[in-house]
């Protein structure tokens, strides 16, 4: 029970603080907001389907920074033909990662694992904060720091639900050393918000490594997955993996103690992204997760197995240059702006291109948005107005339990065209 002291300090703040995000729906769960907090008073704890921060007002000493780090109060945004899209770009690559330091869980191709070896053998770095989950329980998942290149065949794997890097952040400023982290777009801004109210951070982090993102689904499109698939016993999982290998397919692979039950991604993939996504995330326009040091995803157009890549400045490609001279890397080929955007660009379309319209229709049904530049977002057209009003109600309507149900009880060949349909809508010119 929260005493009269604490509401009273909670009702009379001189500067605004998270629960000002959490209250107007802006938390996408990025954890940078623990890690800044001078009295350690903030806890993240599940709330639905996403783990939200909660301030404890008897620690708290009303400093602000929580909510000056915070990425979810603000949309940024680039000009110019492609950096619209792409952000700013200094080279680009599709390259694969060293075998050695694959498995079947290894997304993409390999590019972040071999890359952080590199930084982690040649003593660049001395650790490593990724994310990871260990075991049957969904909800365990968290970020870990890695000292050794021959443990990051453990973390191999993406994770499609968002994990708070805050403990793992703090852990970070407490070691000797400089440190990488791979994160997802709102993570990375909010370390560069972090890295902008701390001297003592700006030491720390020595690489950022950005996965893209088409929209994060939360825990209860993970669930989705797992009713569907029916496993008897759900105690008897020891493995859950979003992009393992599995005769040639890339899938959702849950091993169990008595078998391996797998979904491929081709018949998940959009159901999730466009039935399940946060209400914050429903307001991004960051794609290609622009403001890294390198972005890494999937080539999509250009073939399985193989990693997208974005260098964003001189240091970032002379690292990459360095880890293929050593064998970590290799190229495949190189990429100008037109190229990626290419392979890209059904995802960057209804990502970047319908955000205007999303916006607006957020305000209605939430009342908040994120603040941004007028003038500064793209015009969307008609149909991409139609699949974006469908998209966000999808959203809306599997957050209730109740058509949650229907949701799940739906034939999933069904709900697969439908949302291809959507699809079709958003990226539409």
């Amino acid at each position: 029970m929260v005493n009269s002291l604490s509401m009273a300090k909670k009702a009379h703040t001189k500067y605004k603080n998270i629960n000002a995000i959490i209250k107007n729906n802006l938390c996408n769960g990025c954890g940078v907001c623990e890690a800044v907090c001078p009295a350690s008073c903030i806890k993240f704890k599940w709330m639905n389907d996403l783990k939200k921060p909660e301030i404890n007002f008897d620690k708290c000493i009303n400093c602000g920074r929580c909510y000056r780090v915070c990425p979810g109060k603000d949309i940024e945004s680039h000009i110019g033909v492609y950096e619209k899209y792409l952000g700013k770009t200094d080279e680009s690559f599709i390259m694969v990662g060293a075998e050695k330091y694959k498995n079947k869980y290894t997304a993409s191709g390999g590019f972040i694992t071999s890359f952080l070896a590199y930084l982690l053998d040649s003593k660049k770095i001395s650790g490593v904060l990724v994310v990871s989950l260990e075991g049957n329980d969904l909800k365990n998942a968290k970020g870990i720091i890695i000292e050794n290149s021959s443990d990051l065949r453990k973390t191999t794997g993406s994770l499609y639900f968002s994990v708070p890097l805050g403990k793992g952040l703090k852990e970070v400023f407490k070691m000797k050393g400089k440190f990488a982290v791979v994160g997802l777009p709102c993570q990375i801004r909010g370390i560069n918000n972090l890295i902008g109210q701390s001297k003592e951070f700006k030491g720390k982090i020595f690489i950022k490594i950005g996965l893209f993102c088409g929209f994060m689904i939360g825990y209860n499109a993970v669930k989705y997955l797992l009713d569907s698939l029916k496993i008897p016993n759900k105690n008897s999982i020891k493995k859950i993996s979003f992009r393992a290998k599995k005769d040639d397919k890339e899938g959702f692979l849950v091993e169990t103690s008595d078998k391996d039950y797998f979904i491929p991604i081709s018949i998940y993939g959009t159901v999730l992204n466009r039935s399940f996504s946060n209400k914050r995330c429903l307001m991004c326009n960051d794609m290609t997760n622009e403001y890294a040091d390198i972005s890494c995803g999937d080539t999509h157009k250009f073939g399985l197995k193989k990693s997208l890549i974005i260098s964003r400045n001189e240091k970032a490609t002379k690292l990459i240059k360095l880890a293929e001279e050593l064998g970590y890397l290799k190229t495949i080929r190189k990429m100008g702006e037109k190229d990626i955007f290419t392979s890209q660009e059904e995802i960057l379309r209804y990502k970047k291109d319908t955000i205007d319209i999303r916006l607006k229709i957020m305000r209605l049904v939430n009342g908040k948005i994120p603040k941004f530049e007028v003038n500064s977002l793209p015009k969307s057209n008609f149909h991409q107005k139609m699949g974006s009003l469908l998209y966000i109600l999808n959203c809306y309507l599997t957050k209730n339990k109740t058509t949650r149900r229907i949701f799940f009880l739906a034939p999933k060949s069904l709900i697969k065209r439908y949302n291809s349909f959507i699809g079709h809508l958003l990226w539409s010119r």
